[in-house]
């Protein structure tokens, strides 16, 4: 007599393998989420600093009421190449883009006293400074395609998001 697997006994080894491959990919799929959260904070705190050096040089911060990043800041902040826009000072090299969309921030400064950058969080569970702002940005798509809307926000010194 040849011993072999029942049928029932290959089926408790696949529920098994299906339930072990379902918690890994939770788990492996949280974890994506909050690096790019985490570098999404990171990418509005290293603008924060930017656009503190352009107020300091300036004494003002680029004005608008509201439009992704890049249309803002881009040639004031001479991306890539400060000849090009006749500037002497680089704040940024590059003008990061959402780590998930690649669609740009989302800043506000409607008279150049102020500004807010936005961005989207995707772990709801996120807490901190910043985080889960009311402002009027929230909910919105914050230019990022994040279904979550914005929820994150960053702002000059002499004002919160």
């Amino acid at each position: 007599m040849k011993a072999a697997f029942t049928l029932i006994e290959m089926i408790i080894v696949m529920v098994i393998i299906a339930t072990l491959a379902l918690l890994l990919t939770g788990g492996y799929t949280n974890s994506l989420k909050t690096a790019r959260d985490a570098r999404r904070k990171s990418d509005l705190v290293n603008m924060q600093k930017a656009l503190e050096m352009y107020y300091s040089d300036k004494r003002i911060y680029p004005v608008n009421n509201g439009a992704e990043v890049t249309s803002v800041l881009g040639n004031r902040f001479c991306e890539n190449s400060p000849g090009a826009c006749g500037a002497t000072q680089v704040y940024m090299q590059t003008i990061p883009g959402d780590p998930l969309t690649n669609y740009r921030y989302w800043y506000v400064s409607p008279d150049g006293s102020y500004f807010k950058l936005y961005s989207c969080i995707e772990n709801l569970n996120v807490t901190g400074p910043g985080v889960n702002y009311s402002g009027p940005y929230a909910g919105t798509n914050c230019g990022s395609g994040c279904a979550n809307g914005c929820r994150f926000g960053v702002a000059s010194l002499n004002t919160s998001p």
